[in-house]
């Protein structure tokens, strides 16, 4: 009969006793079944006629998952198996390998005797050292070699498929593959990886400078990416985009951009802005640094404080125990405790809630002050990064000013040549037209300026808006976790003080009902 992973296939597997191995070693007992799933570390499901792969929401610590010997046709719904690091498809009727890209723990996979035909779906397995793909449809040794990115595979097994009957099939696999210790069932020897190489000596030097330039690109790109968002969080990112974003709307400039001589201006305004926005990156990025260092010596602080004021309660804590236990000591040789012999540790008990309740409210205090000299700090911070803004800004608009009377000199002398018909003779026609119209020209000129101020205008604002969201949000932060850990700390107080005196109560009302019981 065809099934599915459903409860009552799960409920069947666990009676069977093997079937399902929790991470503490413990029975099914009175846990119910999502409880035990929660902690299996290991299930198996082999020879059950499962058809698809469903229900394994609730196995969020599963280390070793066994479906084989059924007839899945599809791998789905695996994904969320993030601590898989064994996995068994064998012998079922998968023809593409999919659902993989979360279980980057994934060390052992068997996809044996399936109906698999290309090699992929496994780019986020980085860790495999096991991979069984024997007696499926693979045909090109191109595909496999694609699996040198898995540069921790050690056991890889091919025999059954048509790739692996062919007769450089294994010398191919083992020059490709030079970490190998097994090649289907058998063990690899160095002489054989040796000779390989050698034979496919010209190849691989191909491949292994395309995977150079390849890691030599993506180191470039992790690289850009960790640097935008150094920039991202210093507030800084309107350096990357600033010279390109002027000019995105400026439909101006359009008109004017192809006259002789306006792009040698236009480099030239443009090596400006980057030089301006170098130097205020630079500038940008040392002030961020002296925010993250004022950060770090005001949690040193605020972990410190805490530490005394932690220190200090336990010594009273520590002594309100000996007072505890030497009062119940003495109590314990009476054949009557009465309410009223624990009266003198409740009176114990209010004076060490009283002195913690104190020291919570003084370390309060204390903490308040702390941020408020972190905040006077940081906002000197604040208001130099404000500082440099408006300088650099003020920078831009200064280079921007000199590029709209550069072009305004350049297109003003192209109206004058215009004029008297001196224009070069190899003058495209429809600039030729254009310079015949003097106020066309110029208005797109004061056009192109007013779109630039105003883009520089907004990202000003823009920056300056979210220094004040950094500003505010990082002391938001430290007040909204000193009131909640505060918060928190009167409530264990309280309930400290709750048990301690349901406690006494049990002691006069458990001695009252053993007398009741004689």
């Amino acid at each position: 009969m065809i099934q599915v992973i459903d409860q009552d296939l799960i409920s069947s597997a666990l009676q069977e006793g093997t079937q399902l191995v929790t991470s503490d070693g413990s029975g099914i007992n009175g846990d119910t079944l999502a409880d035990i799933a929660a902690k299996a570390t290991e299930l198996r499901l082999s020879f059950k006629n499962v058809l698809e792969i469903d229900n394994l929401q609730g196995f969020h610590a599963l280390r070793t998952l066994c479906l084989d010997n059924n007839i899945i046709k599809c791998m789905k719904n695996l994904d969320h198996l993030v601590n898989l690091t064994w996995l068994d498809l064998s012998f079922n009727r998968i023809s593409k390998v999919t659902g993989l890209d979360r279980l980057e723990k994934l060390t052992d996979l068997s996809l044996f005797n399936n109906m698999i035909s290309e090699v992929n779906g496994l780019g986020r397995c980085k860790n495999l050292h096991c991979l069984s793909l024997g007696n499926n449809n693979i045909s090109a040794l191109k595909d496999i070699v694609e699996l040198r990115c898995f540069q921790n595979l050690r056991l890889l097994n091919l025999e059954g498929n048509p790739v692996s009957k062919e007769s450089s099939y294994r010398m191919c696999i083992l020059a490709y593959f030079s970490e190998l210790a097994y090649l289907d069932y058998s063990m690899v020897t160095r002489a054989e990886v040796v000779t390989a190489r050698e034979q496919y000596q010209d190849e691989l030097l191909d491949v292994e400078e395309k995977e150079n330039l390849q890691e030599e690109k993506n180191s470039s790109e992790l690289a850009a990416i960790r640097h935008t968002q150094k920039l991202a969080d210093a507030n800084l990112t309107v350096v990357q985009i600033i010279f390109d974003d002027m000019f995105a709307d400026d439909i101006e400039i359009l008109k004017l951009k192809h006259f002789p001589g306006v792009s040698s201006i236009m480099n030239s305004f443009q090596s400006e802005v980057e030089s301006a926005s170098d130097v205020f990156q630079r500038e940008g990025l040392a002030r961020y640094q002296l925010k993250k260092r004022e950060e770090k010596q005001f949690e040193f602080a605020l972990r410190q404080l805490r530490a005394k004021y932690a220190n200090e309660s336990i010594d009273l804590v520590t002594k309100f125990g000996r007072i505890k236990k030497k009062t119940l000591k003495s109590l314990a040789l009476k054949q009557n405790i009465e309410s009223y012999d624990l009266d003198p540790l409740r009176v114990a008990l209010r004076k060490l809630i009283s002195l913690l309740k104190d020291l919570e409210m003084r370390q309060v205090e204390q903490c308040e002050e702390l941020i408020g000299e972190f905040e006077t700090k940081y906002f000197e911070v604040k208001q130099s990064c404000l500082e440099g803004q408006q300088a650099y800004f003020r920078r831009l608009e200064d280079h921007e000013t000199n590029f709209i009377r550069m072009l305004s000199l350049l297109v003003g002398e192209l109206l004058d040549q215009a004029a008297k018909d001196k224009l070069p003779d190899d003058l495209p026609s429809e600039i030729s037209s254009l310079l015949t119209d003097r106020d066309s020209c110029m208005n797109a000129i004061t056009g192109s300026h007013d779109i630039h101020v105003g883009k520089l205008y907004r990202r000003e604002d823009e920056a300056k808006h979210n220094e004040g969201l950094l500003f505010k949000g990082t002391l938001r932060y430290y007040r909204d976790e000193e009131h909640l850990r505060s918060r928190c700390r009167i409530s264990e107080l309280n309930d400290f003080e709750g048990a301690c005196l349901n406690e006494f109560s049990r002691l006069t009302s458990d001695r009252d009902s053993d007398e009741k019981a004689e």
